[in-house]
């Protein structure tokens, strides 16, 4: 669990405790895996478990890929893209779950990258993402969906939460450039 990305954790940590009590024999996850410099990266692992008799697993076998969400993961953010963003917003809406999306971008940020470079830019955008996944809570997403655009998708028990994230996203990016929503 030491390579997990803390704020996935939890949600692997329930998947793997299902698996061992013979709750599920099959899954497919996405979780995120922290390399050696820092940098989070996306995998999605698949398997099966064989239990025992009583029902108690006994072998478990699972492969794990990066590749699988490359088309579905902005390289230099690490946020997931519009792609997926489309995915996530059509199984809410065939579930017919209560959510709300909060959209960001960075204010002429065209001018930023003309003025400082493109590398700056690169970093504000980086930045942005990993303030996101900050302010946000496990399980949750941050989507890049081109540009300077970003996305939260929000269940509704954090629907209150959108003002107070956007608030302190500006307040943290101030130095560098400004949001709007």
């Amino acid at each position: 669990m030491q390579i997990v990305y803390q704020k996935d954790q939890p949600a692997l940590r329930r998947g793997l405790e299902e698996v061992q009590r013979g709750e599920r024999d099959r899954y497919n996850w996405e979780y995120r895996l922290v390399t050696r410099n820092g940098e989070r990266i996306w995998v999605h692992c698949s398997g099966q478990c064989e239990t025992d008799p009583q029902g108690a697993a006994r072998t478990v076998i699972s492969r794990v890929s990066d590749t699988v969400l490359e088309q579905k993961v902005d390289s230099l953010t690490g946020a997931f893209n519009a792609a997926r963003l489309s995915e996530d917003i059509s199984r809410i809406q065939t579930a017919q779950i209560p959510a709300s999306l909060i959209l960001f971008g960075v204010d002429n940020f065209k001018h930023i990258n003309l003025r400082h470079g493109r590398e700056y830019g690169d970093m504000v955008l980086k930045q942005i993402a990993d303030i996101l996944e900050e302010l946000i809570g496990p399980g949750l997403r941050v989507y890049r969906i081109g540009g300077d655009c970003f996305a939260v998708n929000l269940p509704e028990e954090h629907q209150n939460d959108s003002e107070q994230i956007y608030r302190q996203l500006c307040d943290r990016m101030r130095k560098f450039c400004t949001i709007s929503a």
